[in-house]
């Protein structure tokens, strides 16, 4: 394992940290006995969140066989007001039966506007206290939204020590945002890096790919792992995982400079997947009926890839407004800098959903 210092936690932590959204599948038991397992392969960074379900619960209960001052402990909360921060602060603590936590994040800022209301409504100010009251240690912010965390590096460099954003062979955007948080002391921790599940599988792209990442002897897993991993401005990579076989898999990667061969591959990923793969950039806002197009397809992810089906159905069906309300408008796709085939891919996610509903019910 690599370690690198964290900006703010002030200590070396690996550069592969444990994804905690996948735990949500097992029970208890199963979820201590993987977290363990990763502690003893060298993963001293866990990530949860209020979101994840049990995730808080599932991590507490682990670090109660794990040496706590020897990991750091991130979790966040998606609340943009002081009182639900603080609820939010107050309940994560509780869950995981802990003093304190590392690191407490603003969780997935959609919008300028919810930037704007973060700071104005008190979230931050809920934190600040928090971190004065030695309840949480660290503040950060995570987005899908490279502008967000543009201005939460500008105007919080000394009071966040970290911001998260999606990192992988695909979606390589926010590479001068990671430099410029890097030199600003700002810690970056890289959600996404199998590109929410679609590197995973060789076998789903054509035989070209497939006999060359063969050939590196390496899995496109571990290939897409390194990728995110070697950038000199990246802190931790935190991978989904649910299976000391997946753990084992991502804590072997090697961290060396990319041969000519792997840099061909990534080029071939590219050109495969860049006319079908969201960055999230959410130029395509807003849609005229109200979807939150990034994350239907997200959401599609977890249903197909993270063997979350139940978890992503329940915030599917929870959204006032999902893909199943699209009328085919097609403005979205106006603004698309990748020319997504917006519509037909909202139809896939709404296909997928209401299959996964109907075979439930058979």
């Amino acid at each position: 394992m690599k370690y690198v210092e964290m900006f703010g936690v002030n200590r070396e932590i690996s550069k592969i940290g444990f994804g905690g959204i996948p735990i949500q599948k097992l029970d208890k038991a199963q979820a201590v006995k993987v977290l363990a397992h990763a502690f003893d392969r060298g993963i001293n960074y866990i990530d949860t969140a209020r979101g994840y379900s049990v995730s808080e619960e599932y991590v507490g209960a682990a670090l109660k066989q794990l040496p706590r001052k020897e990991i750091v402990l991130a979790t966040k909360c998606p609340a943009l007001d002081y009182d639900n921060m603080k609820k939010g602060i107050e309940t994560s603590l509780k869950t995981m039966q802990v003093d304190y936590i590392d690191l407490y994040q603003v969780h997935n800022i959609a919008t300028l506007a919810n930037y704007d209301k973060a700071m104005e409504q008190g979230a931050f100010a809920a934190l600040e206290e928090a971190k004065q009251k030695g309840q949480i240690l660290n503040i950060g912010v995570t987005s899908h939204i490279k502008s967000v965390l543009e201005r939460a590096v500008d105007e919080l460099s000394g009071k966040i020590c970290s911001i998260m954003y999606p990192y992988n062979i695909i979606e390589t955007q926010g590479e001068d945002l990671f430099e410029k948080a890097y030199k600003n002391k700002i810690s970056v921790i890289i959600m996404k890096p199998i590109c929410g599940g679609n590197l995973s599988d060789v076998n789903l792209f054509d035989k070209c790919i497939s006999e060359r990442v063969s050939k590196l002897k390496t899995t496109l897993g571990k290939l897409a792992l390194r990728f995110t991993a070697v950038n000199k401005y990246v802190t931790c990579v935190i991978p989904g995982m649910a299976s000391e076989e997946e753990i084992d898999e991502n804590t072997s990667i090697n961290f060396e400079e990319f041969t000519p061969d792997e840099l061909e591959v990534f080029d071939l990923l590219r050109k495969s997947l860049d006319n079908s793969i969201c960055r999230r950039c959410n130029y395509c806002a807003p849609c005229t009926v109200g979807i939150d197009i990034p994350t239907m397809f997200t959401l599609q992810n977890y249903l197909k890839n993270y063997d979350l089906a139940e978890w992503a159905l329940s915030r599917f069906t929870g959204l006032a407004k999902n893909a199943d309300n699209c009328i085919g408008c097609g403005v979205c796709e106006t603004r698309c800098p990748y020319n997504l085939p917006i519509r037909d891919k909202l139809h896939g996610v709404s296909r997928d959903f209401n299959d996964y509903i109907k075979n439930k019910q058979k």
